[in-house]
């Protein structure tokens, strides 16, 4: 959809001056908008097929450091440091 593309660029109009004439614009583009406290229908979802088998294994998480997710604390030294300290020092619970 294309609410404000192309076409209403460089211009001082936007086609609305009120809060109920935007969302007329609005729901026109995107009627869905306009059911209140509904959902469209997931129409993607239905191309899952639900023959696989469940497990009871609970689910974990791929990620082991956080911290390193980031490719900007990957490259910091200190973050590196802090990363060291983190496994050396063991964990106690707070008394």
């Amino acid at each position: 959809f294309d609410i404000l593309g192309q076409d209403v660029l460089g211009q001082d109009v936007m086609g609305f001056d009120t809060l109920d004439a935007l969302r007329t614009k609005l729901y026109a583009q995107v009627p869905h908008l306009a059911q209140i406290d509904c959902r469209p229908e997931a129409v993607a979802l239905t191309a899952i097929e639900t023959d696989g088998i469940l497990s009871d294994t609970p689910l974990a998480s791929t990620i082991s450091n956080f911290d390193f997710t980031n490719p900007i604390a990957r490259a910091s030294a200190i973050m590196a440091d802090c990363d060291k300290e983190r496994q050396t020092t063991s964990r106690e619970a707070a008394e």
